[in-house]
């Protein structure tokens, strides 16, 4: 998409395509990558039932596992392309899983792992430092992941792509956020100042269509979870706000970080009842 020569760590940093190069060798077809992809969302399911287990009593597992390969989203994407941000289902499940098992190391190391699949992943990490803050009452790993986290996606969206793009600036924010600002900042103050140009952005037919399509099959459990519920919303946050119709679409990629969230949050909101 772009006509100059360029890295493609300049469009998205996505080192987690490493990964990727060895089967690609060995079968260089577009096969390969749908496969792949498949495969990464079929790992998806196994943070799911971890955490339904680690917070259900027995059998109702089975019933999540079950729902996770049922959900509209990842039958969709599965079909719809190849694209790194699928491969971010199954190490954002497992973040969740060890934050709630309180294994802060793997719990990290799988947030880690996320952020080497696209630069908006960071993000993502915000909300996981809020709930470990608010929700966990861990002051140390909460404000360290949010500072980290924050830290992070500041330095891949102002350094590093722009590194990889010989000092031209990263824009998709600057395209796809025109309506609320177009910059981090300005976003930011529109957020805290500009309510009902907020609202006007977000009460879109579309919009509403594709959030009762995320929440409409889990029962909307997710928004019960407490807490819990604050993983949800940077994710949410940078899609709704957004005029790329692409992006608030249950067909295409942009919606893959969401699908262990709201399943993770579905169980701990289902698991909030007797």
């Amino acid at each position: 998409v772009l006509a100059y020569p360029h890295s493609y760590l300049g469009d998205h940093f996505a080192p987690i395509y490493r990964l990727v190069v060895p089967f690609y060798i060995a079968l260089p077809h577009p096969e390969t990558l749908v496969v792949f992809q498949s495969m990464a969302f079929a790992l998806g399911v196994w943070p799911v039932y971890l955490l339904a287990k680690l917070k259900l009593p027995d059998g109702y597992p089975l019933v999540w596992a079950v729902a996770y390969f049922l959900f509209p989203s990842v039958a969709f994407i599965t079909l719809w392309d190849f694209h790194d941000i699928a491969l971010s289902v199954a190490p954002l499940g497992f973040a969740l899983y060890f934050l709630e098992r309180g294994q802060k190391r793997w719990f990290l190391l799988s947030l880690l792992v996320s952020f080497a699949i696209k630069e908006e992943m960071p993000l993502i990490g915000a909300g996981f430092g809020a709930y470990a803050l608010l929700g966990k009452r861990d002051w140390k790993l909460g404000l360290g992941v949010l500072a980290g986290s924050l830290l992070a996606f500041t330095a891949l969206v102002q350094v590093v792509l722009p590194y990889f793009l010989h000092g031209r600036s990263y824009s998709y924010i600057r395209e796809r956020y025109a309506e609320v600002g177009g910059s981090p900042g300005a976003i930011l103050l529109t957020l805290l100042t500009k309510p009902m140009q907020v609202a006007h952005v977000l009460l879109v037919p579309k919009k509403i269509f594709f959030f009762i399509g995320l929440f409409g099959p889990v029962l909307g459990l997710s928004w019960l979870a407490g807490w819990a519920s604050l993983l949800l919303l940077p994710t949410l946050g940078y899609i709704l706000l957004s005029n790329d119709v692409k992006q608030y679409s249950l067909v295409t990629q942009y919606s893959a970080p969401l699908i262990p969230l709201v399943f993770g949050t579905a169980i701990l909101g289902f698991a909030r009842f007797r």
